[in-house]
């Protein structure tokens, strides 16, 4: 078939091309799927829509412009001709073949206006027979298509860049021989856009959209109208008004709310949706914020909030423990304070998290390795630097003496001057040096330590001599009084001591002194020339003579050494008084006299002294101070000198007081009163003793000048003696004595009780003295001549006062006696009581108030009260009336219990105080029933109501009377509250009469008027149930009514809806109901302004379907499926889609997740709710899963120019694959294969290059999604360099500025300067000296990230230089050249650790001509002048001007100040040209230490 329409094609085409260039036809062809039906004009009718090739061959034709013919061959029915309108012949032809269901149209629009040309154009009908020709060829493929022969006669060749057929809108089938279009696309080449869905069946598609159907709508009139106008109030949902709240009715026009929600809501489903804060069926009720979100209970407006939740309107969730109040409650989670954390803030946190450097336990950080402090944000050093160092920042500062990482080293001092190696940080100096730095030359022998070496010289201490200090020498030569031997003198005769010098004692002054120059010095206790004789102590002081060591004393003198007078003995005092002492003392020896000392042992006394001759043994001292104790002290003295003392301590007496008297006695004090005394002493102790008690004393201490004094606390009528002492250094002087008798006392605690109106009791308690009686007087105050008096016994202790007056105040006196003597008289004041009213008795009564009435009291008062309470008990009142005008006073009470008696008290009251009662009782009348109704009536009962009186009744008695005079009474138990009235007529009025009885007493009446009811519906049932109606039908009552109400209400809450039928029929609709809900239906007749017993049943909806079915994210094996749930309330819905498989879900659920698909095939989908044993309708829905997709697409056997791709076929029945393949220059290539291959061979392919691979597999219009591999031609040997080595082995051997990748990542890339020349090349440049353009003391920021032009002087970088030697092991070549010079130095092994380390070097395997400067450095961090991580005790970064791995301080300085030959500060290398020479030309580079093996097999290879 293809082939033949390549072959129409061919022709179509040489004909146009004749036509065009004689410019007479024009020929459009077009191939589209038809889909819809022939328009009334062609004539053939099509056999059926779904027919869908249609080949249409319009040829149109014009004639040449010079002619007066012309038409617009685009639209030839419908253009207007010029230069005047004429019609066109129009011949369409159709051939229809339908078991191929192929259609050829053939239409050849001619102008009728050209068929007057034939004059003008000969060659018409040439033409003419052209088409006919043209026409049998098409015949003729047409037979051949029809005949069953093949249309594709061969298979398709071309090359891979062609352009995909179908207009990139579908793909080729090579079985069918035409375009399967793509959704959306149809025709033969996929160019005419196809309606959506096929207008849904509900629609006519032309020129691509969908002309609807009435009652539908949407661009694929899947949209269901209403056929009413849903207004404003609501929405179409197909083809149903869905109303807004608060609007009902087929076109949510009517809406049904009480009170119209009194403007505080909108009125839904007839009920008031009532904005805040209202609530209630009209909103007039408050509610609480949020309805309390449902999280609590409403209680007048306030939320009490259900647990977790609290707030005004329960909306603030509740934290876990209140956040132990450790932090603040946000939206049901703990914001916790600083320092806590956790759900509920109960566990600690530790500072600034441990800085991720450790963990937190209990609010304390446990720090990693290598981290301290209380939050872990100090770095710590290694061992803590061994308690050598200081740590700061990680580093050990390590202190003097100490070196390395952790100061674990000991350093030597100068590093021994060179002269020495450091072991253990001492130094082990060479041969002919010594000293702590080998400092020190040395001498021989290290002068056997008898000497100090000075340069080198032994200078020999004292006793020693020679070369080497191993000779002794004697002290001052012996001063040539002995010889010298081996150091030590050998003195002569006479001579002594170390050197001879000391001459010798006699006997050696035998042990008992020294000698000194000859001469014996003897020790303490002898003497004589060589100390052989005993001395006595002081030489006895010239008072005595010694013989053999001890003295013999002279009369008067005693002791060792006769130095001490002999003293007194005995020393006893004979009498003493106020101002004397008298004293006797005994001594047996005779001396000079005697001295008395005399001093007040109180501090600050005045010493005062007597002499008495030696010859006297007794003495008296005078003139002493009263009662004062003095020290007395008595001397012998002899020569002058005195002997050691004899004391005593003596006390002077003190006088008696004068003077004592009583000034005042009273009952239980007495006053005293007396001289003053002009000595100094302490104070008077006064004594007060009962003379009738043995241990009755008192005592009272005074302090002067005090003469009087008043003591309280005595016993009335009782005698006492009294003393008074003068006092002084706690020492009592003779006491003055006086008697005397204090006087009776009075009756006490006196008390008036038991006052009345007109009498009143005294009570008293006895007075404490013995008395003989008492005596008692009493009037009013206000009158005193109306007093009386009366005597009492001892005994008597209360007494009886009568006839006083009310509401009067008294005075009582009562006195003791005792003899002659009378005590004090004690006075109380009395007010007699009110009198209480008289005659009270009760005037009259009602069921609810009684008034009462009596005789005034006798005092003047202003108000009476009544106090008045039930019998039986219960709440008791209380009223206060004025008194009445005359001598009687009236009270009504009212608000009293009917039926009930009472007792009434009367009291008469004044300010405070109040009167007895006066008591009467009286009883209320009984009270009417309340409330009567007839609360329920039918054709012949009346339910009757009432409240019961409140008083206790008997029986109710029951009068009815009807409206036609008919009268009737009954007699109703006094228990009851309600009566059935039976037997009455239908419909009559009745005037009903209640009344309450008591035995004789009987309350007023109730009275009503009822009438009997109608006859209620009955025989409820219904038919024609639907989702949204049912019909109700009920059987009509024997009366006779005017209409029937029938409401139905949702049985679970809603608005009720209310019908009006006639009362003619028993039946209605029950219209717009809201699908599987039950409704209560209750049907009422109505008669007038009465109404029946209503008639009630429920009725349940059928389940609606869910609507809107539809499928997405559909893939190969899965799809999703959305539906809108069904407006009845269901247990779940049940899907269907392959039998017998059935799916269920949850009535909460509007989608289902449909799994395990199989790729390209079609579904179909059914969906139906369901509740208990019923089911919906079904809603259904196709769709068709996608193509899976091929899977492990991979590349394998690549080579430089070819690659062999592989992969595992889909599970779908596919029509083949499209493979596409890009390289990274943006080539593109694209293939079509056989659904049947699996693998493919790439050739003609670059190499080194990356390619992108995509493989989508194709079946029908469906294509799978794509996937895709990646794969690099083989080429080079490192795409992505790390170093200067790779790079080299690449290829690229010119030294300059090249890219190289970190590690080998392409997203790490780093550009540097490799040296390509030097000793094979390969080597990463990373510093230059060169010419002193750029300044390299800076600090550790620029050295960490790097400097400079790589093309003149630079430095790479610490972080860089980290980064590359990690990958790695690498060597180190430093070349140095210096005017003409060049040498060079090697490292076997060279790298940088990590910053944290400080960017430690580390070194070794030297080889080259410059000399090792290098090791030197070895292990040490890096120093800038704001990093300094040397051990030298200055900045070396600072002091030297540059930065390098600095020890103490370098051998190697690349980095410092180009051209100063300054000490150490150039740039140096110390093993080539010293420390004071700048290198003019230096660079340090690596490479990796395998380079050459590397660098073998590439040349090798």
């Amino acid at each position: 078939m293809r082939l033949k329409r390549l072959l129409l094609s061919c022709m179509l085409t040489t004909i146009l091309v004749q036509l065009c260039s004689a410019g007479l036809v024009k020929k459009v062809i077009r191939h589209r799927r038809e889909t819809l039906h022939p328009q009334p004009n062609e004539n053939v009718s099509l056999p059926h829509p779904d027919q869908p090739v249609v080949f249409n061959h319009v040829y149109n034709i014009n004639v040449p412009s010079t002619s007066l013919c012309s038409v617009d061959l685009e639209s030839p029915g419908t253009t207007d001709l010029n230069p005047k309108s004429a019609p066109s012949d129009m011949h369409t032809e159709h051939t229809v073949d339908g078991e191929n269901q192929i259609v050829f149209t053939h239409r050849i629009n001619i102008p009728k206006q050209a068929c007057a040309c034939d004059n003008h154009l000969p060659d018409l009908k040439d033409l003419l027979n052209r088409l006919e020709m043209l026409e049998a060829e098409v015949s003729s493929l047409r037979e051949q298509c029809t005949s069953g022969a093949g249309c594709c006669g061969a298979q398709v060749t071309g090359k891979i860049t062609t352009k995909p057929y179908c207009n990139g809108r579908g793909n080729y089938s090579m079985e069918t021989c035409s375009c399967i279009c793509e959704p959306g696309w149809k025709g033969p080449n996929c160019t005419d856009p196809e309606c959506p869905g096929d207008c849904q069946d509900q629609g006519r598609c032309v020129d691509g959209r969908c002309e609807c159907f009435d009652g539908f709508a949407g661009d694929d009139c899947g949209i269901e109208l209403c056929l009413v106008d849903c207004g404003d109030n609501g929405e179409c949902i197909d083809g149903s008004c869905i109303c807004e709240e608060g609007f009902i009715g087929e076109d949510c026009s009517r809406t049904n709310c009480l009170n119209n929600c009194l403007g505080r809501g909108r009125c839904v489903e007839d009920e008031c949706t009532c904005d805040e804060p209202w609530t209630g069926p009209d909103c007039s009720e408050l509610i609480c914020p949020n309805d309390c979100f449902d999280r609590g209970r409403c209680n007048n407006g306030t939320c009490e909030c259900d647990e977790g939740f609290t707030g005004e309107d329960c909306g603030e969730l509740m934290c876990p423990g209140n956040c132990n109040n450790r932090g603040m409650c946000v939206n049901g989670q703990c914001v916790c304070h600083a320092g806590y954390t956790g759900e509920d803030c109960s566990k600690l946190t530790c500072p600034n998290d441990c800085h991720q450097r450790g963990h937190c336990f209990n609010g304390r950080c446990i720090c990693d390795p290598g981290f301290e402090g209380e939050d872990c944000g100090i770095l710590s050093c290694p061992d803590n630097c061994n308690d050598r160092g200081q740590c700061v920042n990680g580093e050990c500062i390590c202190d003097a003496g100490y070196q390395g990482e952790d100061c674990s080293e000991l350093s030597c001092p100068n590093n021994c001057l060179e002269r020495g190696q450091c072991v253990n940080g001492k130094c082990v100096c060479e041969e002919g040096f010594a000293g702590e730095d080998c400092s020190i030359k040395t001498c021989p022998n290290d002068c056997f330590g008898q000497g100090e070496c000075v340069d080198g010289k032994c200078v020999c201490h004292a006793g020693f001599t020679g070369e080497d200090c191993g000779e002794l020498t004697c002290p001052n030569n012996c001063h040539s009084r002995g010889q010298c031997v081996k150091g030590q003198c050998v003195c002569h005769r006479g001579f002594t001591g170390e050197d001879c010098s000391q001459k010798t004692c006699p006997n050696n002054c035998l042990d008992r002194g020294y000698c000194v120059d000859g001469k014996c010095m003897c020790f303490e206790g002898y003497t004589g020339a060589d100390c052989s004789v005993l001395t006595c102590p002081g030489n006895c002081n010239d008072q005595g003579h010694c013989l053999n060591g001890v003295c013999i004393c002279d009369m008067g003198y005693i002791g060792d050494d006769c130095s001490q007078v002999s003293p007194p003995k005995d020393l006893t005092v004979v009498e003493v008084s106020p101002e004397t002492v008298d004293l006797s003392w005994v001594n047996e020896m005779l001396v000079t006299e005697y001295l008395i000392t005399y001093v007040p042992t109180a501090v600050g006394g005045l010493e005062l002294d007597m002499r008495v001759p030696g010859g006297r043994n007794t003495a008296t001292i005078m003139e002493l101070e009263p009662g004062v104790e003095y020290l007395i002290s008595v001397f012998a003295v002899l020569n002058n000198k005195m002997s050691l003392p004899v004391s005593a301590r003596v006390a002077t007496h003190l006088p008696e007081p004068e003077g004592l008297k009583f000034k005042s006695v009273r009952e239980t004090s007495v006053e005293v009163e007396w001289d003053p005394l002009d000595i100094p002493f302490d104070g008077w102790n006064l004594i007060f003793r009962n003379t009738k008690e043995e241990n009755g004393e008192i005592l009272n201490a005074l302090s002067p000048p005090e003469t009087t004094f008043e003591q309280s606390g005595l016993g009335p009528g009782q005698e006492y003696e009294v003393k008074l002492q003068v006092v002084k250094n706690h020492t009592r002087g003779p006491p003055a004595r006086q008697n005397v008798v204090t006087m009776i006392d009075a009756p006490s605690q006196v008390d008036v009780r038991e006052v009345k109106d007109t009498s009143a009791l005294v009570t008293w308690w006895q007075p404490v003295a013995q008395v003989d009686g008492m005596s008692i007087s009493y009037g009013p105050t206000f009158d005193r001549t109306d007093s009386n008096t009366a005597d009492l016994s001892v005994f008597d202790t209360q007494y009886h006062l009568n006839n006083l007056h009310p509401d009067t105040e008294y005075e009582v006196s009562l006195m003791a006696k005792r003899g002659e003597m009378t005590s004090v008289p004690v006075t109380e004041t009395f007010l007699t009581d009110l009198d209480a009213p008289t005659d009270l008795h009760s005037v009259e009564q009602t069921d609810q108030s009684i008034t009462l009435e009596w005789r005034n009291s006798r005092a003047k008062v202003i108000n009476y009260r009544v106090k008045y309470g039930p019998l039986s008990g219960g709440e008791h009142g209380e009223l206060t009336f004025p008194t009445g005008p005359q001598d009687t006073t009236q009270a009504k009470i009212t608000g009293l219990r009917p039926g009930t008696e009472y007792g009434m008290g009367v009291t008469a009251i004044k300010d405070e105080r109040e009167s007895l009662p006066a008591t009467v009782n009286a009883v209320t009348d009984i009270d009417a029933p309340k409330d009567l109704e007839a609360s329920e009536a039918t054709e012949s009962t009346l339910i009757l109501i009432w409240r019961r009186p409140l008083a206790k009744i008997e029986l109710y008695r029951l009068v009815f009377v009807s409206a036609d005079g008919r009268r009737e009474e009954l007699e109703v138990p006094g228990g009851v509250s309600d009566f059935t009235l039976t037997g009455l007529s239908p419909g009559m009025l009745y005037t009903i009469t209640l009344t309450a009885e008591r035995g004789q007493k009987k309350s007023g009446p109730a009275t009503i008027s009822a009438s009997t009811g109608l006859g209620s519906p009955k025989g409820i049932r219904f038919s024609d149930v639907t989702d949204t109606s049912a019909t109700v039908h009920w059987a009509v009552p024997r009366t006779r009514v005017e209409s029937y109400r029938v409401t139905y209400v949702p049985i679970h809450g809603g608005s009720p809806v209310t019908l009006m039928v006639d009362g003619a029929v028993s039946q209605t609709v029950l219209p717009n109901l809201t699908p599987g809900v039950t409704y209560q239906v209750t049907v009422t007749a109505i008669k007038g302004l009465k109404e029946s017993e209503p008639g009630s049943d429920t009725v349940t909806t059928a389940l609606d379907k869910p609507r809107g079915l539809s499928a997405v994210n559909i893939t190969d094996t899965e799809a999703l499926l959305h539906w809108q749930p069904s407006i009845a309330t269901v247990d779940g819905y049940v899907i269907t889609y392959i039998s017998p498989v059935m799916e269920r879900v949850s009535g909460n659920v509007v989608e289902f997740e449909m799994t395990s698909l199989i790729p390209a095939t079609h579904y179909t989908v059914k969906v139906y709710a369901v509740r208990d044993s019923a089911k919906s309708a079904a809603t259904t829905t196709e769709f068709t899963t996608d193509v899976d997709a091929p899977q492990n697409l991979a590349a394998g056997n690549i080579q430089t120019e070819s690659a062999m791709l592989s992969w595992t076929a889909p599970r779908a029945e596919i029509t083949g694959y499209l493979l596409t393949y890009e390289s990274a220059d943006k080539t593109l290539r694209e293939v079509v294969l056989s659904p049947t291959a699996t693998s493919y061979s790439m050739s003609q392919l670059s190499a080194s290059t990356e390619y992108t691979v995509l493989l989508q597999a194709i079946a029908g219009p469906k294509r799978s999604r794509i996937i895709s591999t990646l794969f690099t031609t083989i080429g080079v040997l490192y795409r992505h360099p790390k170093d200067c080595a790779q790079a080299l082995l690449n290829g690229d051997t010119t030294s300059g500025l090249y890219t190289i990748y970190l590690r080998g990542d392409e997203s790490q890339p780093l550009q540097v300067y490799c040296d390509m020349t030097t000793d094979g090349g390969g080597w990463i440049v990373f510093v230059r000296r060169q010419s002193g353009k750029v300044e390299f003391f800076r600090n550790w920021r620029n050295y960490t990230a790097g400097f400079g032009d790589m093309n003149d002087e630079f430095w790479l970088g610490l972080s860089n230089l980290h980064k590359i030697t990690t990958t790695g092991q690498y060597e180190l070549r430093v070349d140095l050249r210096d005017k003409g010079e060049a040498a060079y130095a090697h490292y076997d092994k060279f790298s940088v650790s990590e910053p944290r380390g400080r960017f430690k070097v580390h070194v070794g395997g030297y080889s080259g001509t410059a000399g090792d400067s290098m090791t030197y450095h070895h292990g040490r961090p890096f120093s800038t002048y704001d990093h300094d991580n040397d051990i030298a005790v200055t900045n070396c970064a600072l002091s030297y001007k540059g930065a390098f791995w600095y020890k103490n301080c370098h051998r190697v300085n690349i980095m410092g100040r180009y051209g100063d030959n300054s000490h150490s500060k150039g740039v140096n290398w110390f093993h080539w040209k010293g420390h004071e020479h700048s290198i003019e030309f230096a660079e340090m580079k690596i490479r990796p230490s395998n380079f050459r093996n590397f660098e073998g097999r590439r040349k090798r290879s």
